[in-house]
């Protein structure tokens, strides 16, 4: 899929890490999104703790880009290996690595992998390397670059449907992940970015609402994740189901067993199996019907929709 993004401009200076256009100096968005939102967000870490975690972040990073460039995804390190099967199981496929959008005025930013999805959407995609997933940050993180990407690349604004979170935590902290995060209304991102370049503190107007639930960000994302995943679990698992169906009766197995589970194909016997219509029972044998009814006590459940 042809896919052309605009280059931005922008020099990356990687040594005192400033960006700048046409000589102009501009300014990151972590550090801004840091002092606005976050101001104490590592206050209680020591810094010698904050500079290893940063250097192994540096070298998950390094890793991908190079490999992606390359096209070595074969590559045996078990990180990038982690990495390559979390976007092969969104259906992403990689475009750009470390791809600098800008405002052209203010602001610049490397998005660390941007990608499509098999229907030609943009997904952007931010790696993590922390010791948890931080919801409410790579929220912001990921809206911040959205409108930063649709004003670089304008013929593309309409295509950007996905902002991603793979999280490559050290073995300690976790399993590798693949987050799909909420996006902020494009009004308080205005906002944000309007506060920084006006010298002020943002100023975040809530949302009407009348809801009386109240829920944290975290928690939003993680539930609206854990849904997702559910939901594409179930259907792969009715995928895989029927596709080892198929094949034990092509191959005439009638059972199949390993280290990890044992697969029994139910048989049916040939007589026919019976259900009854209680509709038409209550229609044409009412008394029947009233002699012989259960009541069935229901239990209160929750319907979800994922937007």
């Amino acid at each position: 899929m042809d896919i052309k993004l605009n280059p931005s401009g922008v020099v990356f200076d990687e040594h005192r890490h400033l960006y700048s256009l046409n000589g102009k100096p501009l300014k990151g968005i972590t550090g801004m999104i840091g002092r606005q939102l976050f101001p104490d967000k590592y206050a209680d870490i020591p810094q010698h703790i904050l500079d290893k975690a940063a250097e192994y972040g540096s070298s998950v990073h390094s890793t991908i880009e190079l490999c992606d460039s390359l096209g070595d995804h074969d590559n045996a390190d078990p990180i990038y290996q982690a990495y390559r099967s979390l976007l092969f199981s969104e259906g992403l496929t990689v475009i750009a690595n470390e791809y600098i959008v800008t405002d052209y005025e203010h602001f610049a930013s490397p998005i660390d992998v941007v990608a499509h999805d098999k229907d030609g959407n943009i997904a952007i995609i931010d790696i993590k390397t922390t010791s948890k997933h931080d919801g409410e940050y790579v929220s912001w993180q990921g809206s911040v670059l959205k409108k930063l990407f649709c004003i670089t690349n304008p013929h593309l604004a309409d295509k950007v449907k996905s902002v991603y979170t793979v999280w490559l935590p050290k073995v300690m902290y976790g399993k590798p992940s693949i987050f799909k995060e909420w996006l902020r209304d494009e009004s308080d991102v205005d906002e944000l970015l309007k506060a920084e370049i006006e010298h002020r503190k943002v100023s975040l107007v809530p949302k009407e609402s009348n809801n009386a639930l109240s829920l944290t960000d975290d928690a939003i994302a993680e539930f609206a994740n854990i849904e997702r995943q559910l939901a594409e679990a179930k259907e792969r698992s009715k995928e895989m189901r029927d596709g080892l169906l198929l094949a034990m009766k092509e191959n005439g197995v009638k059972s199949f067993k390993c280290d990890r589970f044992m697969l029994t194909r139910v048989i049916p016997s040939g007589e026919p199996a019976y259900t009854l219509d209680t509709e038409r029972l209550k229609d044409e044998h009412p008394e029947i019907w009233e002699e012989y009814k259960k009541e069935k006590k229901q239990s209160e459940s929750l319907r979800i929709k994922l937007y």
